[in-house]
């Protein structure tokens, strides 16, 4: 005989859902335990319209070393 889950898959993908819908961490609790479904992490957008100080420090060590 199988045992049975504590959560089962309906309702983990259900808390996914909402948690990645409104930008919230969802938490159920279970036999005195909780268990937290939270939404991936949003990355800030890349600024790509000026030259950051890395490549700035780049062309100047590829200058100076001789590199192009």
């Amino acid at each position: 005989m199988t045992a049975s889950t504590m959560i089962k898959k309906s309702e983990l993908n259900r808390m996914a859902d909402v948690a990645n819908d409104r930008g919230v961490t969802v938490w159920v609790e279970f036999e005195g335990r909780r268990y937290g479904v939270t939404p991936p992490a949003a990355t800030p957008p890349l600024d790509d319209t000026e030259e950051s100080d890395l490549d700035r420090e780049l062309e100047a060590f590829k200058a100076k070393n001789g590199y192009r």
